[in-house]
């Protein structure tokens, strides 16, 4: 069905257009629908929203004097598109979306993942975080610093279990530009692993 913003005519007669226009009617209802409660939905939620989809652009927006915009864009491929809250006149855009491993890996003794090239960012900052196993008792969990410029990543350990400290366990480093999750255990395979990436900022 499509929407016909140009009737009805000054020269139509109302039964000659009704069909147009009820058609009209229902694709705003169905336009509406996407994201939103429908138009034609008498209930209390009525007018709210459903979710939010961000169709991703290609050149950051500009904001002026008290406008806040959220948006999507994807500042290098291997990131994908990345949400992201600007704040008034222009100010540094804050990202909200993060990256995470999908499922479980195993790491072999002193071999590691590739977690995220940050070639062609201008600078980064961000939290690298690791899992290993899931319970409370077999827990490892370790956190990293991550920072970007444009040509050096660096990495730094911000804080472990009890359980990991010590244990030549994964770790997380730079290859070049190449942020890595590193098993240095030298007689240890490493299953169980998930990682995760939050971004502080992303330009």
């Amino acid at each position: 069905m499509v929407y016909k913003k140009s009737i009805p005519q000054p020269t139509d007669n109302l039964d000659d257009s009704q069909v147009d226009l009820l058609n009209n009617f229902t694709q705003l209802d169905d336009s509406f629908d996407v994201d939103h409660v429908a138009f034609s939905d008498t209930t209390a939620d009525n007018g709210r929203h459903k979710t939010v989809t961000f169709v991703k652009q290609t050149a950051e927006p500009t904001t002026a004097a008290d406008q806040v915009k959220g948006y999507t864009i994807e500042p290098i491929a291997a990131t994908g598109p990345i949400q992201f809250s600007k704040g008034e006149s222009d100010s540094v855009p804050t990202p909200v979306t993060g990256m995470h491993l999908s499922g479980l890996t195993t790491l072999a003794t002193l071999s590691s993942v590739d977690v995220l090239d940050f070639s062609g960012l201008t600078r980064a900052t961000c939290l690298a975080s690791s899992v290993r196993n899931g319970d409370a008792t077999g827990g490892r969990d370790s956190l990293y610093y991550v920072a970007f410029d444009g040509t050096n990543l660096r990495v730094a350990e911000a804080a472990k279990t009890p359980q990991e400290s010590g244990s030549g366990s994964p770790i997380f480093r730079a290859s070049g530009t190449t942020l890595q999750l590193y098993n240095s255990n030298s007689s240890v395979s490493v299953t169980n692993i998930t990682w995760s990436l939050t971004f502080l900022r992303l330009e």
